[in-house]
């Protein structure tokens, strides 16, 4: 589901001497969420603008965002507005509970540019089920990172074994809220220790989580 939000800013043509944009607070959005933002864009110069498009910069893309839609309008006469929708989905593993910018370039058909920045205020969101995923890096050497998402609060455990059955370390995470723990900063990290603090061997290891009435288990590979 894509959800639709208005963006309003105002655009100076690519010539004149000064350009400005009007930005407004924060736009919220979500993890796992594809959204587009209506760039809102008025030419007030006295000539036309033509091919506009909108693009984030590539240099300052960052990791947990992309931009699924390139939009182009042919022509934005003079003082009048262009409608451009910016559409972009924010990855899991985005941080929760920020605000984070984006640098997006408008560029014309003589490849004029001008830029402003967005601000995003990044939210959590509640999954319809408890999963468990895959650690990473894997295989790895010397520390992974165990991801997760609980459908409802629940006091986290997870456990690794070896091939054999036999437990090498637990985590005990405590009470988690509802939500994704995707990220580095939010998901389990195991160090490749045992719980004496030795490193265990390189293997094929198990890791099984215990978040209320969820478990599953999942197979991990530490390579040395």
């Amino acid at each position: 589901m894509i959800r639709y939000i208005t963006f309003y800013t105002v655009l100076l043509a690519f010539f004149a001497s000064a350009s400005s944009a009007a930005l407004i607070s924060p736009i919220d959005v979500h993890v796992g969420e594809e959204v587009t933002l209506t760039l809102r864009i008025k030419n007030t110069s006295s000539a036309p603008i033509e091919m506009l498009s909108a693009q984030i910069k590539p240099e300052a893309m960052p990791g947990w965002l992309k931009q699924t839609s390139i939009p182009k309008v042919d022509l934005v006469k003079p003082l009048k507005v262009a409608l451009l929708p910016l559409r972009i989905f924010i990855s899991p593993l985005a941080e929760i509970n920020t605000v984070e910018t984006i640098d997006v370039v408008l560029m014309d058909k003589q490849r004029h540019t001008w830029s402003f920045s967005v601000p995003l205020a990044i939210y959590d969101i509640i999954p319809k089920e408890s999963r468990l995923y895959q650690n990473y890096p894997n295989p790895f050497n010397p520390e992974t990172w165990i991801p997760y998402q609980l459908k409802q609060p629940a006091f986290v455990t997870i456990r690794i074994y070896n091939v054999t059955g036999v437990p090498v370390r637990t985590l005990f995470l405590g009470q988690k809220e509802a939500g994704t723990y995707l990220s580095k900063k939010r998901a389990a990290y195991w160090d490749g220790r045992n719980d004496r603090g030795e490193k265990v061997a390189s293997g094929v290891y198990f890791y099984a989580i215990d978040a209320g009435n969820f478990t599953a288990v999942r197979k991990l590979i530490v390579l040395k």
